[in-house]
């Protein structure tokens, strides 16, 4: 498995973002818990095959079916994709989900918001997180990573999407309180997620 998935994971995927899904809940603990199971594997199926791969939804799904029992042929899709499902995200959401609250104001600009970062080993959690802060959508700062622009260490080769479930219902937040959330969200990360990058305060 592992040299299966030298390729996939260290691959550098297209510098694109493919936005958040309107209709799910990711501040939920389980985003797709109506889901019907045929919809969740063919849905699974094709956000692993999107260039870059929706890894965090694609994880969202199998650990949905995962609980459902029989899950086999869902994991068979991450082997046939090379890729593994984020093996760190459960853990990550249960901290954040019950430390951060959701904003009250939505009139605010600036956002905080975390990456997938590939290009680790199996002993580093396959994925590393990036946590960042910004004025501008969390998309467009996204892009502005993976093409070079003010890019976090190693976002421009390895960043591959962001992980709105960690982040999407703390924003927006104060301008002059951006570097304070940064800071909170990255020492939440730390506990759970083995590689966490980014600056704090």
């Amino acid at each position: 498995m592992n040299t299966l998935l030298s390729y996939a994971l260290h691959r550098r995927c297209s510098p694109i973002g493919h936005g958040r899904v309107e209709g799910i809940d990711y501040r939920t603990d389980r985003p797709f818990k109506s889901w019907h199971r045929p919809r969740l594997e063919t849905s699974l199926e094709e956000w692993i095959g999107l260039d870059p791969p929706r890894l965090e939804l694609a994880t969202l799904a199998y650990d949905e079916l995962k609980l459902r029992g029989g899950d086999r042929s869902s994991r068979a899709l991450f082997d046939g994709a090379e890729v593994v499902p984020i093996p760190w995200l459960a853990k990550a959401r249960k901290r954040v989900l019950r430390e951060l609250p959701p904003s009250t104001n939505d009139r605010l600009r600036a956002r905080v918001y975390v990456v997938l970062r590939g290009g680790y080993t199996e002993g580093n959690g396959w994925y590393g997180a990036y946590v960042g802060q910004t004025s501008k959508s969390v998309e467009a700062r996204l892009l502005e990573h993976r093409t070079g622009v003010r890019a976090g260490r190693g976002l421009e080769q390895h960043g591959i999407e962001l992980l709105y479930s960690l982040f999407d219902w703390v924003n927006p937040v104060r301008a002059s309180d951006r570097f304070a959330w940064e800071t909170r969200l990255h020492s939440l990360l730390v506990h759970e997620v083995p590689k966490v990058s980014g600056d704090t305060a």
